[in-house]
C-alpha cells in the first residue's frame, strides 16, 4: 500500500488540475488519467515490468521522444577544386524535439513538404536512414530502446505499396501469415486471424481480386485498398505501435476518408498510432485525436485536435469559419519564397511560443512521469525464432512462384508466337540441307543462329523481373519473412518448365526440316544441348537483375556479358587463332560450347561427304575434317555441356551473393 501510495503521490503532483488532466490523458483511455481503473492499470504495469516481462508480450505500449535531432551530411565540392579539396554541409532535418503519443491514441504529423514529417516518423521508429545521423532518446514505456528491440512491438507502412501483382487478397495475406506469424500454429488459427484482419479492414468484398492488374475471371483492387492492404499485412502480428507513411497518397478523395477512419478504429483498441499526412480533409482531420504540427525540423504544436485550433488562435492566426484547420495549419507553416525571412522569423516564433506553453510542459511531465513509473527494464527475447524456418520459407515461395506462374502465362503467348514463328524461318530457310561441300557454311550458321537465338532470346526475355520485384523482396526481408536465397530459388524454378517447353516446341520444328542428323540419340543430345544454352542465359539474366538497381541497367550489363561470348563463340574466329589475351574470355563463352557440342552431336557421325567432279579439289570427305576446320574437339559433354552447367550454377551462385548483398546493405 504504501508503494501505491507514493505512486498516486506523484502522479497528483504532476497533474494537479483538472483540466491537466483532462488534456494530458488525450480523447481515449490513458495510463496516467487519475481514474481508479487507470491506477490499478499502473500498478499493474509496474508489478508485470519487475518481473521482466517482455516487450513482445505487453499489452500497450507509451512512445516518446526527447531531444531528438537528426542531420545529414553532403561532401561538397566546388568546380575549381582538385579531387582532394571539398567539404562537408550538414544540414538538420529535425532539431531537438520531444513529443509523446500513448496507447489508445491517434496522432497525425502535419506540415509542408520538407517539414521534417518522414523523417520524424522513421527515426519514432527507429529506422536507418542513409547518410542521417540522429542523436536523442526514443522510450517505450519509460525504456529507452534499440531498433531490434522496437521492431518486436511495432510495424512500419512505408508510403509505397509493394506487392505480387499476380496475387489475389487472400493470397497475399496467406502468404504473409504462414511466414510472420508464429511456426507453431496450426493452418486454421492462421487463416482465422487473416479472417479476422479481412473484416477488420473491410476487405472482405475484393479478398479474390488481384492485387495488380485485372484479368479475365478476376477483378484488380482500387487504391485505397491497397492502402488497406499493406495496413493489413502489419496487422497480422498484432503491433502494439504502429507507424504509417502517406497512407492516402495516391488514394482517391472518396476512398481516403475510409482509410483514414479505418485506421482511427485500429487506434481505438488500446493501439498507439503514428502517421503522416500532407493535406488531411476536414473529414480526415476530424478522426485525428492529436496533431503534431511541424515546420522546418521543428515541432511547432503537439496535442489534441481542438486544441491546435485554440493555440493558433492565442497565436493571432485563428483558423476561418468553415475552413478545414489542417490546410490553415500547413498554409501558416509553409516558406514562400518571396517572404522567406519574414516565415522563417514567423515559424521561430510559434516554435518558441509552444515550448512556453503549459501544452510542452505537461507533455515533458508525461515523459519523465513515464520513465519515472517504469524503472525495470524488461528482458527482450527475439521472435525471431518463432517465424518461417527455411524449408517453410523455400515452400511458401515456391507456392506464391507456381501461382504468379501460372497467371502470367497469358502474358507468355508472344513469346510462344515467336518461338513457332523462329523455328518456321529456320525450316523454310534451311529445308533439308545436304551433306554438300557447302555443308561447312550452311550447317554452321545454322547451328550457330539457333544457338545465339537461345542465348539472345531467353537472356532478354524476363531480365526485368528481379528489378521489378526488388522492392517487395527488399520490404520482406528487412521485416525477416524470407532471405535472398528463398526468392532466387523461385525465380529459377519457375523459369525453368516454361522455357523447356518452348525450346522443345521450337526444336521439332528446327530439327526435322532442315536435313540435321536423324536419330533419336541425337535429338535428345540437341534438347539437352539447348536446355545448357537456356540455363546459363536465365542464370545470366538473373544475375543481372540481381546486381543492377533498374530494368535498363540490367539490360545494359546483360549485352555487355552476352556480346564477347557472342563473338567467341567460334564461328567468326576458329578457337585455334584466339589471341591468348581473349583466352579467358573465351572460356567463358557460353555460345561456345554449345555451338561446339552442336557441331560435334551433327558432324562425328558424317562418314561421307558429297564432292563434285567439276570441282578441282574437294576440301571436306567426312565431318571430322569440319570438325577439325574449325578447331573443335570431338566430345559433346567434356567440356561442352559440363562446362556450360558450371557457368549456369555460378552465374546463380553470383547472383544469390548480390542479391544477399544488396538486401544487407
Amino acid at each position: 500500500m504504501s508503494e501505491a501510495g507514493s505512486v498516486d503521490s506523484e502522479h497528483s503532483r504532476l497533474l494537479d488540475d483538472e483540466t491537466s488532466r483532462a488534456d494530458y490523458s488525450g480523447r481515449r483511455g490513458s495510463v496516467h488519467s487519475l481514474d481508479k481503473s487507470n491506477k490499478a492499470d499502473v500498478l499493474e504495469i509496474c508489478e508485470l515490468t519487475e518481473e521482466g516481462e517482455r516487450f513482445d508480450t505487453l499489452t500497450s505500449a507509451t512512445l516518446a521522444w526527447r531531444d531528438v535531432h537528426a542531420s545529414t551530411e553532403t561532401y561538397t565540392k566546388a568546380p575549381w577544386c582538385s579531387n582532394k579539396l571539398g567539404k562537408y554541409l550538414c544540414q538538420d532535418i529535425l532539431k531537438r524535439v520531444s513529443g509523446l503519443v500513448e496507447p489508445g491514441q491517434f496522432v497525425s504529423i502535419l506540415g509542408p513538404s520538407g517539414a521534417g514529417k518522414t523523417t520524424m516518423l522513421k527515426t519514432a521508429a527507429m529506422i536507418r536512414m542513409e547518410n542521417v545521423k540522429v542523436t536523442g532518446t526514443i522510450q517505450v514505456n519509460g525504456w529507452p530502446i534499440e531498433s531490434s528491440q522496437m521492431s518486436l512491438i511495432s510495424s512500419y507502412v512505408d508510403k509505397d505499396d509493394h506487392f505480387f501483382g499476380e496475387l489475389t487478397v487472400r493470397e497475399t495475406f496467406m502468404f504473409h501469415a504462414n511466414l510472420r506469424l508464429d511456426r507453431r500454429q496450426r493452418l486454421a488459427k492462421r487463416t482465422e486471424k487473416v479472417e479476422e484482419v479481412i473484416e477488420k479492414l473491410g476487405l472482405k468484398s475484393c479478398e479474390n481480386s488481384l492485387v495488380g492488374k485485372a484479368r479475365i475471371g478476376l477483378g484488380c483492387i482500387s487504391g485505397g485498398e491497397r492502402k488497406l492492404l499493406s495496413i493489413g499485412l502489419e496487422m497480422l502480428t498484432d503491433p502494439l505501435i504502429l507507424f504509417i507513411d502517406e497512407p492516402t497518397l495516391n488514394v482517391e478523395y472518396f476512398e481516403a476518408e475510409n482509410v483514414v477512419r479505418t485506421i482511427a478504429s485500429l487506434a481505438s483498441v488500446n493501439r498507439t498510432v503514428l502517421m503522416t499526412m500532407s493535406h488531411p480533409s476536414s473529414e480526415d482531420y476530424s478522426h485525428f485525436d492529436r496533431v503534431c504540427l511541424m515546420a522546418e525540423g521543428n515541432i511547432a504544436f503537439l496535442g489534441t485536435s481542438e486544441d491546435a485550433v485554440k493555440h493558433f488562435e492565442n497565436l493571432g492566426r485563428p483558423c476561418p469559419v468553415l475552413h478545414n484547420p489542417a490546410d490553415h495549419f500547413i498554409k501558416e507553416l509553409t516558406i514562400k519564397k518571396e517572404t522567406q525571412i519574414e516565415d522563417i522569423g514567423k515559424i521561430e516564433s510559434f516554435t518558441n511560443y509552444y515550448k512556453d506553453s503549459d501544452h510542452y510542459r505537461r507533455m515533458d511531465e508525461g515523459i519523465s512521469y513515464t520513465a519515472k513509473i517504469n524503472t525495470v527494464k524488461p528482458n527482450i527475447i527475439s521472435r525471431k525464432v518463432l517465424t518461417a524456418s527455411f524449408v517453410e520459407q523455400v515452400k511458401e515461395n515456391l507456392k506464391s512462384g507456381y501461382i504468379v506462374a501460372k497467371r502470367s502465362l497469358p502474358d507468355g503467348s508472344q513469346q510462344v508466337i515467336q518461338t513457332v514463328a523462329v523455328g518456321l524461318i529456320l525450316a523454310l530457310g534451311f529445308f533439308h540441307t545436304k551433306n554438300d561441300q557447302q555443308v561447312a557454311q550452311n550447317k554452321a550458321g545454322l547451328l550457330f543462329f539457333f544457338v545465339t537465338f537461345l542465348a539472345f532470346c531467353w537472356s532478354h526475355a524476363s531480365t526485368s523481373l528481379i528489378p521489378q520485384q526488388f522492392p517487395v523482396v527488399q520490404r520482406d526481408y528487412k521485416r525477416g519473412i524470407y532471405g535472398a536465397f528463398p526468392y532466387l530459388l523461385t525465380t529459377i524454378v519457375m523459369a525453368c518448365p516454361f522455357e523447356h517447353v518452348l525450346v522443345g516446341i521450337q526444336l521439332i520444328f528446327f530439327y526435322f526440316f532442315t536435313g540435321l542428323h536423324i536419330s533419336l540419340a541425337a535429338f535428345f543430345n540437341c534438347y539437352f544441348i539447348s536446355i545448357s544454352v537456356v540455363w546459363v542465359s536465365s542464370s545470366v539474366r538473373i544475375f543481372c537483375g540481381s546486381v543492377m538497381k533498374t530494368v535498363d541497367a540490367a539490360g545494359s550489363l546483360l549485352l555487355a556479358i552476352t556480346v564477347p561470348s557472342f563473338l567467341l563463340g567460334g564461328l567468326y574466329q576458329n578457337d585455334n587463332t584466339t589471341p591468348y589475351w581473349f583466352m579467358p574470355f573465351k572460356y567463358l563463352s557460353w555460345i561456345r560450347y554449345a555451338w561446339n557440342a552442336m557441331m560435334v552431336n551433327e558432324f562425328r557421325n558424317v562418314d561421307h561427304i558429297e564432292c563434285d567432279v567439276q570441282e578441282i579439289s574437294c576440301q571436306f570427305n567426312n565431318g571430322s575434317e569440319v570438325l577439325s576446320f574449325y578447331g573443335i574437339e570431338n566430345n559433346i559433354w567434356l567440356p561442352n555441356i559440363v562446362a556450360n552447367l558450371s557457368l549456369g550454377l555460378g552465374m546463380c551462385l553470383l547472383a544469390w551473393f548480390s542479391l544477399w548483398w544488396r538486401l544487407r546493405k
